[in-house]
């Protein structure tokens, strides 16, 4: 009997220092548990705390591109506007330039008329000259046949009776010669005069030649400058039409890009969502840990009782 219960005693011995190792075991495995679960807590935490800075920076970098794409829809409406007044002004300069080749070729048929007008003029004055000289020849044998006539009037009187017949011939003759002196002294003066106004009327037109001439060299520099303005016009608009076209292609990839935020914008709520329903989860599964731990303690405390007061029973 006596061998029996010592030898219970010792098995209820065993079993509480047993049970006291186990707990001490539990004790520090919950421990471990509660450290770990903390920790995990706080990275749940702090994960929780990046995704919805993360959030908040995706949001930020959509809300940026979406005020870019609207930039780029304002330069590209400033560039067709700016490509429309080009395209006018280019119309315009082609224009001018038409007006200008019209002039030109105006001025020059002016100028042509004008080396005409000097050349007919010229000849008129040369024409002049010789009509002066022929009248000059008239005028000197008008001149000679009045004397010749003075002459034979006085033979006449001299004559008498006889030559009074001869004198009144030489009378009208005379006359004649006078009177076509006087026309010819005004054909003379006449001729003169006009012979001074073509020589006036050269030195004019040749004046206006030059100033034509001139004119029509600045038109000729004036139609290159829109000839030039025209070209820089259209070399302008092309690279205007390559500008917006790569504003076009910026702007898709930037829509691509916002496409893109959004999804990342979604994606991010739902993970910051989740990573909160796990922290909040692992904070509930800290506080149960510590809960474990607590409770493992107690359970260690009750096996070094149970095992102190093992070791006070002894079977003799």
């Amino acid at each position: 009997m006596v061998h029996h219960m010592r030898h219970m005693l010792q098995q209820l011995h065993d079993s509480a220092e047993q049970l006291r190792q186990y707990a001490q075991t539990f004790v520090v495995a919950s421990d471990e548990t509660k450290q770990t679960t903390n920790q995990v807590a706080v990275t749940m935490s702090e994960m929780a705390h990046g995704s919805t800075a993360i959030a908040h920076s995706v949001q930020d970098v959509t809300e940026r591109v979406n005020r870019m794409m609207n930039e780029l829809q304002r330069l590209i409406e400033e560039a067709e506007k700016m490509e429309k007044a080009m395209a006018e002004a280019k119309q315009v300069s082609i224009q001018g330039e038409t007006i200008l080749h019209t002039m030109s070729e105006a001025m020059m048929s002016a100028t042509k008329h004008s080396r005409d007008a000097v050349e007919a003029m010229k000849r008129l004055g040369e024409r002049s000259k010789e009509v002066r000289e022929i009248v000059n020849v008239i005028s000197h044998i008008t001149s000679q046949t009045n004397l010749l006539a003075l002459n034979a009037s006085i033979e006449a009187a001299r004559a008498g009776e006889a030559g009074r017949g001869f004198a009144v011939v030489a009378g009208e003759v005379r006359k004649l010669a006078e009177e076509t002196e006087k026309a010819t002294d005004k054909i003379a003066q006449m001729i003169q005069q006009t012979y001074s106004d073509t020589e006036q009327a050269i030195v004019i037109v040749t004046e206006g030649s030059k100033v034509a001439n001139l004119a029509f060299e600045r038109v000729s520099e004036a139609k290159q400058a829109f000839q030039h303005i025209a070209h820089n016009l259209t070399s302008a608009s092309e690279r205007s039409d390559q500008v917006i076209s790569r504003i076009h292609t910026v702007q898709s990839d930037t829509k691509t890009i916002a496409e893109h935020m959004q999804d990342v914008a979604a994606v991010t709520e739902e993970a910051s969502a989740s990573i909160e329903e796990v922290s909040a989860a692992t904070e509930q599964q800290a506080a149960a840990a510590q809960q474990v731990f607590e409770q493992a303690k107690q359970v260690e405390q009750l096996a070094d009782e149970l095992t102190e007061m093992m070791n006070k029973f002894k079977v003799k």
